[in-house]
């Protein structure tokens, strides 16, 4: 979010506590392994996936737009 986004260290703070609160709000699956033995995931990726588009939408980032930078990025992360 800093390099890319180049979003200030505030705006990544708030971006992030809104990304965490959507993103683990609830867990998908009580058991951590399934019937048959498999591992199964905790959290759901949708939400991550919807939570990621908030985020790029709010900074008013094209959700299919490249992150192809012509110039020298100002963050160094």
């Amino acid at each position: 979010m800093l390099g890319r986004l180049e979003m200030t260290i505030e705006d990544c703070i708030k971006a992030y506590i809104g990304l965490m609160r959507d993103v683990f709000a609830k867990n998908k699956s009580f058991s951590p392994v399934g019937i048959f033995g498999g591992v199964k995931s905790r959290f759901s990726s949708k939400a991550l996936e919807q939570a990621i588009s908030t985020v790029l939408t709010n900074l008013g980032i094209r959700l299919d737009e490249k992150f192809y930078l012509d110039s020298e990025p100002t963050c160094k992360v």
